[in-house]
């Protein structure tokens, strides 16, 4: 059984005894920085979601039933409860929530199902009793397109991944993010053709998390170890908001541990998110990787309703000071908008300074808990590195080790929580906290804490400032909310320039536009929400100069790599780039023949597609998609093919040559998800520009009124109605727009009411 090393010597960071300071409460030693840096809160406005991902098999519309299950018995609670409060009455402010489990899930392990576009394998994993649980992966090695989803048997908790590649870390090896519930369940799509990978073993899943307190739900988060009555809220101190914001609770899932830290700020207040916590929570590399953060956790008034929080998966280390128990973080996974970064300071702080701390006791909501600061710390070693708060309202508790401690003459930071016996059982109890001056100054924290990292590129954050745009491979770019990344291309007359990013969507969503020059008009956009982000355009007028802009949709920082490469890449079916839906530009002039000639496409005795471009459509609805070319300005020839390019003649799924005068445009059913290849050429050779707009119409429902799809219309359509009320038909709203005039109201809800408790029609 895997435990945190805090018990051992009851705190191995006490070492030897070193000196008292001569003077207590003195200026830092000469020679260190003093730095009194403020705080600075993310004003990001608000954007709309992009669509909803969700898993394969809802996606798909396939119900599963029967699903293989490797089953784990269930755990001795009252044991580990009995372990965990004798870690505690050794000052261990720690709290540990679950313990590791060895299991093996393979591939055999699983069930497959044929599905439209692809294979669907899934299994669940049962480990009876649990709160929660964690997944951990490893050999990772999945095929171009394929994607791994897992998800909790209770779903208030958001679905996790999708994983794909190398996985999460790019390295095969990760900690999927919790679900709820005593079951998870694993879903693995590969689709048609896919090609590359480890297709004999693409995963396993080797160990799992089993959570058995309760740090998920309500008001009293910490289930068995729900915190003591002589907490107060943070939301009762107005004064507190800001700090309150940069606190988030912390899930190691190496070693089943619960702590605290806070954002703080760079000196350049770029909105890097650095996170302060305890070394002794966490000190490795490994661990940071299997970190979990949840921000507002919390009572949105004072004594009101308490908000769930968000959470934000996966740690990078940073830097970490033994001395001082304090590691510096980089939360990798998205962060919610509107949390605030710490400010701090670096001189020594006085005696007798009144402070506050900011923590989430026994896992629960946020607490605060007033005090004052004193120069002899009791378990957390000598003043040299620690120091000691005396409370006057509130403690801490198992959970709040490194919460932060703030001056309240100025809301500072200058400790982070190490240890100690406070409690609501024991009020007057002291807890030691690690210096922060001393890890910032002895600690090398300074470094990093200047400002965020960035790229080789910099300064290149407006198209002012546009770096050139090279050909090649570059990684470790580097994009944040308040410095984007702009660059400069020229292109000649049917020149080409295609641009592909590859990211890891949850560590924050990457996008790009095409800009006709600086401050001009968007000529080309790359939008999705997925790991990778591709644009390709090609210049049809006179040379031009052009901007690309790289941005962050959400999150204030991610990392990506950028591959730019010149030339019609998309006169090969094999290097087609995508295109969703609406209106683009494209030429086939000086391209190639490279598909078959069909049958099916013969029109005047000529069945070759000559001189043509290529394009992948991944279908964005059940229904009928519209291909067309008509407004170009030559005589076009138009095909479409299903996922794979075509080996030889006879896939063709829809062809034609003059639909609009010479022009082309075919229709043909799609299931949504399903990708199609559109091939684009001229009749007898010709050679042009045109554009390409495409279109999907959905399928009618049979019965709108049945908003949930159970089959009957009742209470459970009208409360999703009345919920959606007034709203406009967005997405987790579209069902509810019975009459499908783009918002839901009174003629919706009497649509429903005219045939409520019938089944439908």
């Amino acid at each position: 059984m895997q435990r945190l090393n805090v018990g051992q010597a009851r705190y191995a960071i006490i070492g030897p005894a070193v000196a008292m300071v001569a003077a207590l409460g003195s200026t830092a030693a000469f020679g260190q920085a003093q730095i009194a840096q403020p705080g600075v809160r993310d004003t990001r406005p608000l954007v709309l979601p992009k669509p909803l991902i969700v898993a394969p098999s809802e996606r798909l519309g396939l119900a599963l039933v029967g699903v293989p299950t490797v089953h784990l018995r269930p755990v001795d609670v009252d044991a580990l409860l009995a372990e965990d409060a004798a870690e505690a009455q050794f000052g261990s402010k720690a709290l540990r929530v679950s313990i590791a489990r060895d299991v093996l899930l393979l591939l055999r392990d699983g069930q497959w199902h044929d599905v439209d576009g692809g294979s669907l394998w899934v299994a669940d994993i049962l480990a009876e009793g649990a709160i929660g649980l964690r997944l951990h992966f490893t050999g990772m090695d999945l095929p171009q397109g394929a994607e791994v989803v897992v998800t909790g048997s209770d779903k208030d908790l958001p679905m996790q991944g999708p994983f794909t590649k190398q996985g999460l870390l790019g390295d095969g090896a990760f900690w999927s993010g919790s679900t709820l519930g005593e079951r998870a369940r694993i879903e693995y799509f590969v689709p048609d053709g896919a090609a590359g990978g480890n297709p004999d073993v693409p995963f396993a899943v080797d160990s799992l998390q089993h959570v058995y307190v309760d740090i998920y739900r309500g008001a009293n988060g910490g289930g068995e170890g729900a915190v003591g009555p002589c907490h107060n809220e943070p939301a009762c101190f107005a004064a507190w908001d800001d700090v309150e914001d940069s606190v988030g609770r912390i899930f190691i899932a190496q070693t089943g541990f619960l702590c605290c830290g806070q954002l703080v700020n760079a000196v350049n207040s770029d909105l890097t998110p650095y996170y302060l916590t305890a070394r002794h929570c966490i000190s490795t590399a490994s661990q940071a990787a299997s970190a979990e953060v949840l921000w507002q956790f919390e009572a949105r008034t004072c004594g009101g309703g308490i908000s769930g929080g968000a959470l934000s998966d996966v740690c990078s280390l940073v830097s970490t000071y033994f001395s001082a128990d304090e590691t510096l973080l980089m939360v990798e996974g998205t962060l919610p908008t509107g949390l605030f970064w710490s400010g701090w300071q670096t001189s020594a702080t006085l005696n007798n300074t009144p402070s506050t701390c900011i923590h989430h006791p026994s896992g629960d909501y946020k607490r605060i808990s007033f005090g004052t600061k004193f120069n002899t710390p009791n378990c957390g070693g000598s003043s040299t590195n620690f120091l000691l708060m005396s409370w006057s309202s509130g403690v801490t508790e198992g959970g709040s080790s490194g919460a932060g401690i703030w001056r309240n003459s100025d809301q500072l930071l200058f400790g982070t929580l190490t240890c100690g016996v406070s409690s609501c059982v024991n009020p007057n109890g002291n807890d030691s906290y690690g210096r922060f001056d001393r890890a910032y100054n002895a600690g090398g924290f300074s470094v990093p804490l200047a400002a965020g990292s960035d790229d080789a590129f910099e300064n290149n954050d407006s198209c002012a400032t546009a770096a050139a745009l090279p050909t090649g491979t570059f990684g470790g770019q580097v994009v944040k909310s308040i410095d984007e990344d702009w660059y400069v291309v020229t292109l000649a007359t049917l020149g080409n320039i295609s641009v592909d990013l590859t990211f890891t969507h949850s560590f924050g969503d990457i996008d790009m536009e095409l800009f006709d020059g600086c401050g001009g008009a968007l000529i080309a956009s790359a939008l999705s929400n997925t790991n990778d982000e591709t644009l390709s355009y090609t210049n049809f007028g006179t040379t031009s100069t052009l901007f690309l802009r790289i941005f962050l949709d959400n999150d204030t920082r991610n990392g990506y790599t950028m591959a730019v490469s010149f030339g019609p890449l998309h006169d090969e079916c094999a290097n087609a780039p995508f295109f969703f839906a609406g209106t683009n530009t494209f030429g086939n002039i000086g391209a190639s023949t490279d598909g078959p000639s069909e049958a099916a496409c013969n029109f005047n005795g000529d069945s070759q597609i000559q001189s043509d471009v290529w394009y992948r459509y991944p279908a964005l609805c059940d229904g009928i998609a519209t291909v067309s070319l008509c407004g170009s300005t030559y005589d076009t020839k138009l095909a479409v093919y299903g996922p794979d390019c075509p080996a030889g003649p006879g896939t063709v799924i829809a062809c034609n040559n003059d639909f609009c005068g010479q022009q082309s445009e075919v229709s043909f059913p799609v299931t949504l998800g399903s990708q199609y290849r559109i091939r684009i050429g001229g009749h007898l050779g010709a050679q042009g520009t045109g554009t390409l707009t495409i279109t999907c119409v959905p399928d009618a429902l049979p019965c709108p009124e049945d908003v949930n799809g159970d089959g009957d219309i009742n209470v459970l359509d009208l409360i999703d109605l009345l919920l959606c009320f007034g709203q406009p038909a967005v997405p987790g709203c579209e069902a509810e727009d019975v009459s499908g005039d783009g918002t839901v109201n009174v003629l919706d809800l009497i649509d429903l009411l005219l045939l409520f408790g019938q089944p439908c029609p």
